[in-house]
């Protein structure tokens, strides 16, 4: 497939200030060539980082100073702002990079937490698919009950140990959906101290 994607990028940054310099070179001072070495970094600017494109940028300035320092023709206010030009050119294709390096990034994280909700939740699948088996497989009564000690869940065993259907038993605080029981009603400590819900 060729080049990695920086790579390309990277090549077709110094591929452009070769062809800009042998333009540059071969035209002489009657064509300006100078504010288009900024070109070069924001090429690069594209796929590599901050730091590469850092370097492109510095190449590329270093040449339009070379090509100002080389042109007689050219007055020192006009040379100034062309080189000037591509220093500012530099800076923002450096800052581009910085920013696509951190979208980039964050995409990257962003696919690695969606990836481990994923996994988090068949997990948790998995975890209450063995807790149905075990509420309807248990050979003795089981139930979950809410801090208020209402009934979240029931097996069919303790129902029909109740005397009352399962679905009867939900939302419904324990002693009264148990009509014949005499056993004390149970406290949760943890529920019942101060701040719970």
């Amino acid at each position: 497939m060729g080049l990695p994607r920086f790579r390309r990028w990277g090549a077709a940054a110094i591929a452009a200030l070769a062809c800009l310099l042998l333009v540059d070179l071969a035209t002489g001072p009657d064509v300006m060539v100078i504010a288009l070495y900024g070109i070069a970094p924001l090429l690069a600017s594209f796929g590599l980082g901050w730091r590469g494109t850092g370097a492109v940028a510095l190449a590329a300035l270093a040449l339009a100073a070379a090509s100002r320092a080389v042109s007689d023709d050219m007055d020192s206010t006009n040379g100034f702002v062309f080189v000037f030009t591509v220093a500012v050119l530099g800076v923002l294709a450096c800052g581009a990079a910085v920013m696509r390096t951190r979208r980039e990034a964050a995409a990257v994280e962003h696919t690695r937490l969606v990836d481990e909700a994923r996994a988090a939740g068949a997990e948790l699948r998995e975890a209450y698919g063995m807790l149905d088996a075990i509420f309807d497989r248990a050979p003795v009564g089981l139930a979950m009950f809410h801090c208020k000690l209402r009934y979240m869940r029931i097996n069919d065993r303790l129902a029909e140990i109740n005397g009352l259907p399962a679905a009867e038993h939900l939302g419904r605080p324990s002693p009264r959906s148990c009509p014949r029981s005499t056993r004390p009603r149970p406290t949760c400590a943890a529920c019942s101290s101060p701040g719970s819900r």
